[in-house]
């Protein structure tokens, strides 16, 4: 039997992986999966390269995955099935967001939220034109919904277009996958928007309205009645494609009525600088830019905005000492590495962030989370999320800056309460729980036996975590 291909077109959070998983469940060895961005030995292309290769190999299918952010793919037309996936914008952005602010440990903020969505509406529009919209007899559109709704029959649908046969027992095999959620290890399920604490129905009206308007609200019934397409969400958009064509007088008069300081994310003081050096107004593009980051200091983007400035103009130790500050004052090193990756290839610099070779497991996730926070993470995209960490101290100082160690170690300091009242006697804590604990909450290993065997008298895990929290040592490394 020849190979089949699918070009999987999804949209983040709309159950690509859902599908994959049960494709591999059903099919076993016979399914071959390219998750394109990070596959290792990728050819990069779009359909593949080598997907001949594949063809020797006994597989029956083969499946190539892009979100396409930017609207860049090619179409494929040397594919069996393009599968397009997609769900009801307000749930997506809604879901979007929450592991956005999970990843980036930022804590919610209407003039965030508001950015966030423009760029959701941004990357909507041009997914749905490039798409959704277009009929074409190779595609097949699958909503997230109906995937949930009748996972047997899409699983059947998709392997029925491709004419791959598949025994009952291979089908439920499939099925079964829907039990299991990438996200939390629980059932997938269909959820209410209202039940999230970050939905907004005043804003979020507002980018129901602009995609209603912009992309027939991506052929989905809109929840509440659209209204005019206007508002802080609607002016970023518009800057954005302007931005995006070019069109830098068109930024400037999208945004400039909105400018406003506590108002606005910095993204959208960034959007307007960038375009006043479009126009030629280089030293108040500058100024602009270097009076955000007075005001945002922690908001490494305009760090890099400024060293781009500083390298174009060929000042490059001015462009290299703006991106070490910037990583000194924000610790963003993911967000400094993809600078230095794709937007400006410099090895000097980019050996100086902490070296991504050093990789950070599962099991390192978890025990920083309940040495660090106290608690276990919520589920598996959060572990997800904390795995692209560079290192063991990238992830043990990401859990320290997080909005919710800061505000627990405040009320800690205030009160320098401890577990020990409150913990049952325990048998002798293990030399090695002593060891995990002095590396995640200290950043170091003990420095003596007799060090670990004090801190083996502990009466828990939870008393240690507190003795160390409350040490000296500790409230030096981390000040108000």
């Amino acid at each position: 039997m020849p190979l089949k291909s699918i070009f999987s077109v999804s949209q983040p959070r709309s159950g690509h992986h859902l599908m994959e998983m049960m494709l591999r469940a059903s099919l076993r060895e016979r399914f071959r999966y390219c998750e394109f961005y990070t596959e290792p030995g990728c050819c990069g292309a779009v359909p593949c390269r080598r997907r001949q290769e594949f063809a020797f190999q006994n597989y029956a299918l083969f499946m190539q995955k892009s979100h396409d952010m930017n609207a860049a793919d090619p179409l494929p037309k040397d594919v069996d099935l393009i599968l397009i996936q997609t769900r009801e914008p307000t749930l997506r952005s809604l879901s979007n967001y929450e592991l956005d602010l999970r990843f980036h440990n930022l804590a919610h903020s209407p003039p965030y939220l508001q950015y966030f969505l423009a760029t959701e509406a941004f990357y909507d529009v041009r997914f749905y034109q490039k798409w959704i919209k277009p009929e074409r007899e190779n595609a097949l559109l699958l909503r997230y919904e109906d995937l949930l709704l009748a996972p047997s029959d899409s699983l059947a649908c998709l392997l029925k277009r491709l004419e791959i046969e598949i025994t009952e027992d291979d089908l439920t095999a499939g099925v079964r996958e829907v039990r299991f959620s990438s996200a939390d290890r629980s059932s997938f399920t269909l959820r209410k928007m209202e039940t999230s604490r970050f939905f907004e129905q005043s804003i979020f009206l507002e980018f129901l309205s602009l995609l209603s308007h912009e992309a027939n609200y991506l052929g989905y019934r809109p929840w509440r009645e659209p209204a005019k397409s206007s508002g802080t969400i609607g002016a970023i958009y518009q800057a954005l494609r302007a931005a995006h064509e070019r069109n830098f007088p068109a930024v400037l008069a999208a945004v400039g009525p909105i400018l406003h300081p506590e108002a606005v994310w910095p993204g959208v003081w960034q959007l307007y600088a960038e375009a006043l050096l479009g126009i030629g107004e280089h030293k108040i593009g500058y100024r602009m830019l270097e009076k955000l980051l007075r005001i945002h200091p922690e908001y490494l983007d305009g760090y890099l905005a400024l060293a781009t400035i500083e390298r174009n103009l060929g000042n490059l130790e001015a462009a290299r000492t703006l991106v070490r500050t910037g990583v000194e004052r924000t610790g963003n090193v993911i967000r400094a590495r993809e600078f230095l990756t794709y937007d400006w290839p410099d090895e000097a610099l980019r050996a100086w962030v902490p070296n991504v070779a050093e990789t950070v497991s599962r099991d390192d996730v978890i025990a920083a989370f309940r040495w660090i926070l106290g608690r276990e993470p919520e589920s598996e995209d959060v572990i997800t999320a904390h795995l692209r960490c560079l290192g063991a101290q990238d992830l043990r100082l990401t859990l320290l800056r997080s909005n919710e160690f800061r505000k627990f170690f405040a009320g800690l300091r205030q009160t320098g309460s401890s577990e020990r009242s409150r913990s049952e006697p325990s048998m002798l804590l293990s030399a090695e729980l002593v060891r995990e604990a002095f590396r995640w909450v200290l950043g170091r290993e003990p420095e003596s036996a007799t060090v670990i065997a004090a801190h083996q008298k502990a009466r828990s895990p939870e008393e240690l975590r507190y003795i160390l929290l409350n040490s000296e040592e500790f409230r030096r490394l981390f000040p108000p």
